[in-house]
């Protein structure tokens, strides 16, 4: 498998993970502080400090907090989106 083909998988991997990470924080399984999160990610990207302390604390933290079976849940899902 060449270089190119290689970065073409872990595209594919990365994009299917975040869909399924975004349908996974709607569903009503996970905790409202982890939907929180998620959803508190898209209003303070408009603030470079906030956007920093979010993306690399609350957020892993908060994703981390989604049970792993709702995750598996989501990502055949995730991959009939895809179409790939």
């Amino acid at each position: 498998m060449n270089s190119y083909s290689a970065q073409r998988q872990l595209t594919r991997l990365a994009i299917c993970d975040l869909v399924a990470l975004s349908l996974a924080a709607r569903d009503p399984r996970t905790p409202w502080f982890a939907q929180l999160a998620a959803i508190s990610t898209r209003i303070i990207d408009a603030i470079p400090l906030l956007n920093f302390v979010n993306d690399r604390l609350l957020l892993p933290f908060a994703l981390g907090l989604i049970p792993s079976t709702v995750l598996e849940e989501h990502h055949a899902p995730a991959l009939g989106l895809l179409c790939w």
